[in-house]
C-alpha cells in the first residue's frame, strides 16, 4: 500500500472493528500502526485478509489484530519461508547462475545477501540444495524476525549483460527493484513477470 490508499484501508478497518460492539473505536495512532504493518501488502489483499478474518468461525467473533490478518496472506513463517525457497529453487533451475533476478518479496534478495550470494546458491550440487533449503528458511525466519535495514534491489548472476528476470508478480518485483539498493548494472530486456515467460524472451534478445 501507498499513502494514498490510507483513507480506504482505514474506512475498510474502521467498518471491520464496528462489528464488534466490544471494539472500542480506533485512534489515529493505532490506525497509524496498523498501516505501517501491513503497508507491504497491496490494499485489495489487505481487504480480502480482513473480510476473511471475519468470516472464519474459529477466530472471527474476535477483533482481528495486525499479526491475524498476516497470518491470512502469508501463512505461518514456515509456510512462507518454504514459499520463498520455492520461488528460489525454481529461479536456480530456470535461470542458472548467470542472470540477475529481481523475486517479488524483497526478503529473498536479502536472504540470499545473508548466505554468501547468488552463487553459492546457484552453483550448489543438486544434492547439497537439501541443505542449502534448510539454512535458506532459517535465514528468511530470522530476517522476518529482524529485519535488515537495507537489501540489493537485483540478485546479481556473474553476466549482467544477459538481461534482467523478474521471478513472481510483475508489480511487486518493480517495487522491490525501485526500493532497494545499488547492485550493479542491469540492462531490463523482458516485460515478462514469470521467469518460464521471461526465458524466450531473454535468449531471443542475448
Amino acid at each position: 500500500m501507498t499513502h494514498d490508499d490510507f483513507d480506504r484501508f482505514t474506512s475498510a478497518l474502521d467498518a471491520v472493528m464496528g462489528l464488534y460492539a466490544q471494539q472500542k473505536p480506533l485512534t489515529p495512532a493505532a490506525r497509524g500502526l496498523w498501516f505501517k504493518a501491513l503497508e507491504r501488502f497491496e490494499l485489495p489483499l489487505v481487504e480480502r485478509a480482513l473480510a476473511a478474518h471475519v468470516s472464519d468461525p474459529a477466530v472471527g467473533q474476535h477483533p482481528p489484530k495486525p499479526a491475524d490478518v498476516i497470518r491470512v496472506l502469508e501463512g505461518t513463517n514456515s509456510d512462507a519461508a518454504d514459499a520463498a525457497w520455492s520461488k528460489v529453487h525454481n529461479a536456480v533451475k530456470r535461470c542458472g547462475q548467470y542472470r540477475p533476478i529481481v523475486f517479488d518479496d524483497w526478503l529473498i534478495h536479502a536472504t540470499v545477501e545473508a548466505m554468501g550470494g547468488w552463487m553459492r546458491i546457484a552453483e550448489a550440487e543438486s544434492d547439497e540444495m537439501t541443505w542449502i533449503g534448510k539454512e535458506f528458511v532459517t535465514a528468511y525466519d530470522r530476517l522476518r524476525r529482524s529485519p535488515p535495514a537495507a537489501y540489493s534491489a537485483v540478485v546479481n548472476g556473474q553476466m549482467d549483460a544477459i538481461g534482467l528476470a523478474f521471478v513472481g508478480d510483475r508489480a511487486a518485483c518493480e517495487r522491490v527493484r525501485s526500493s532497494g539498493g545499488a547492485a550493479g548494472s542491469v540492462v531490463r530486456i523482458t516485460d515478462c513477470s514469470r521467469i518460464g515467460d521471461a526465458m524466450p524472451a531473454l535468449e531471443r534478445r542475448a
